[in-house]
């Protein structure tokens, strides 16, 4: 199996000279330019800027891993922030080598000529024979008399396997119309997604050898999977411990991800409790993951190598963990984000035998905030929801309130958690927050307890830790020894309660317990039901609602039992 790949090679932002600097010379183009390998696959997480440090003057941007004989083409490229004052002319030598500077197999050669618009110069190279191994992939280059300007290299890894198992695991035919809808809903994505991660650390390699076991596992799982599947059988039946699942969204065909903490000792005759915890902005679901057990980055641990080292022992609970991607590091778990929350739970609640009255929601940051939305709009479906260093109302946070108009900030009041604090009326809540916090301001929070002791809530259900001297990483001690699960395990929902309050800003969001609210009379305003059950009697009031529905069953009255509703 053999496919062209494409190498382009451009200047890194973090190199560029400001336009008052001096016009780029050749040593300065040879010394300051990044390779990037195409074919390439965009690598869809959140990693932080580097993978380590590194003992080579840096040549490739990502791509890492190459199999013997694959074409590579190599072009150039200059950003328009780069100067130059007159064409530049330039040789780059490509070549591989092993670890002890040997060469393996011939340079290839191309000439460069950069002008201040464009780049002339591309080179069809292929990847030589050799052994499943690490080597140096160097460009030397020269100026136009010979003589020796930079040398970049960068340490690659080379194996003939990953073409052959890609195969193996893409080409297993599977009836998916005969598939009943959990393999073909939940667990067939799955195992696609394994592929896909497959895919997304070959293009981005890390290093050798764990990015390759990493690599060679996900697609031999995947085959395994999928040879399962085509027999009608759940591959993930059996499965516990980390896992990462997906679905496939209805709205554009795409997978998105979730990653999973099952109990080792899982058992499908026993109901356990679900804790889903929402990442921050430019996180992801796997670095949310470890977060919430406890297990931040280690001393020197970038993100890069924090989603990728496997190495890091998890505490054995004994509940589900759920953490959705939510459609990337920045949604904000609205809308389409909002959707992929419910959506990932929805799977694991088909796929797992949860206890639909221990079903808990954290998140840090903007998953604070997403915590304080999912949370409040959906409180029948939490027992108790804990927000770490969250975004509240954002008409307190500048970057969006600053230069607002009146109206807008009124707006963001309206639809912000402050507004509809009094869904939780039948949740315990767990606030987090630093006191020093310079992203998420501890005044989101403060906003927040106020609103709660002014219900008489605080101390009772409502429970505030407010940490001195602490920045944004409130969730290392929110979080610290996997001691949020003791926090919430002994807390169950009452999907009955007698008094439920329900308040909401679009007929989107409808629906608490058992009443449902079918028409707002006015928009721009809250809507508010209440309602309290005194044996027989309903008592209800409402605000800027005309029509809601009460959901009874033989829960709240029992059959042949005559009620009294009065509004």
């Amino acid at each position: 199996m053999s496919a062209a790949a494409i190498v382009v090679i451009g200047l890194g932002a973090a190199s560029l000279r400001s336009a008052e600097d001096t016009p780029w010379t050749s040593r300065e183009l040879a010394q300051k330019v990044q390779v990037v390998a195409e074919p390439s696959h965009p690598f869809r997480y959140n990693q932080g800027t580097g993978p380590y440090g590194s003992s080579t003057v840096n040549l490739l941007e990502r791509r890492r891993a190459f199999y013997p004989g694959e074409r590579v083409r190599i072009g150039f490229r200059l950003p328009r922030e780069a100067k130059l004052a007159a064409p530049v002319e330039e040789r780059a030598a490509f070549a591989l080598y092993d670890l002890d500077g040997a060469r393996v197999g011939d340079p290839s050669e191309v000439s460069v000529r950069a002008t201040a618009s464009e780049v002339a110069g591309t080179l069809d190279w292929t990847v030589p024979e050799a052994r499943q191994g690490s080597y140096f992939l160097a460009a030397k280059f020269l100026d136009a008399d010979g003589k020796w300007l930079a040398t970049r290299s960068e340490v690659v890894f080379l194996t003939p396997e990953y073409p052959r198992l890609l195969a193996e695991a893409e080409r297993v035919a599977i009836d998916k119309a005969s598939l009943p809808p959990l393999l073909k809903e939940v667990s067939l994505p799955s195992a696609e997604m394994l592929i896909e991660d497959a895919k997304m650390r070959w293009y981005d390699f890390g290093r050798a050898p764990r990015d390759w076991e990493y690599v060679k596992r996900q697609l031999t799982t995947a085959r395994d999977y999928a040879q399962k599947l085509a027999r009608g059988e759940d591959p993930y039946r059996d499965q516990a411990g980390l896992l990462v699942k997906a679905y496939r969204s209805t709205l554009d065909d795409t997978l998105q991800p979730y990653a999973l903490y099952v109990p080792k000792s899982y058992d499908p005759k026993k109901a356990y409790p679900l804790l889903v915890s929402l990442h921050g902005a430019t996180s992801n679901h796997l670095l949310n993951r470890r977060r919430v057990f406890g297990l931040g980055n280690r001393p020197g641990e970038s993100d890069y190598e924090a989603i990728r080292n496997e190495d890091v022992a998890f505490p054995d609970v004994d509940f589900i963990v759920l953490s959705p991607y939510g459609r990337g590091e920045v949604a904000g778990y609205n809308g389409v984000a909002e959707g992929d929350v419910l959506r990932a739970m929805d799977d694991v609640e088909r796929a797992y035998n949860v206890d639909k009255d221990r079903v808990y929601l954290t998140g840090l940051s903007m998953g604070g905030g997403g915590t304080w939305h999912l949370g409040l709009r959906y409180p029948d479906r939490f027992a108790a929801i804990a927000p770490v260093c969250a975004l509240g109302d954002l008409s307190l946070f500048l970057p969006i309130a600053q230069g607002a108009s009146a109206d807008d900030r009124a707006f963001m009041d309206l639809t912000g958690p402050t507004a509809i604090a009094e869904n939780a009326s039948n949740q315990q809540i767990f606030i987090f927050h630093g006191d020093e916090d310079p992203a998420v301001n501890v005044e989101h929070s403060r906003r927040m307890v106020a609103r709660y002791r002014e219900l008489g809530w605080l101390d009772k259900s409502v429970h505030y830790f407010e940490l001195p001297g602490v920045h944004h990483f409130a969730w290392d001690f929110a979080y610290r020894e996997a001691s949020l699960f003791a926090r919430l395990a002994p807390i169950r929902r009452n999907p009955f309660p007698d008094h439920v309050v329900y308040s909401t800003f679009s007929p989107r969001f409808n629906k608490a317990y058992w009443l449902r609210i079918d028409r707002i009379d006015r928009g721009l305003k809250l809507a508010r039901i209440e309602a309290r059950r005194r044996v027989r009697l309903f008592e209800i009031t409402v605000d800027n609602v005309s029509a809601f529905t009460m959901l009874l069953g033989p829960a709240l009255v029992p059959p042949g039992m005559p009620i009294e509703v009065k509004v």
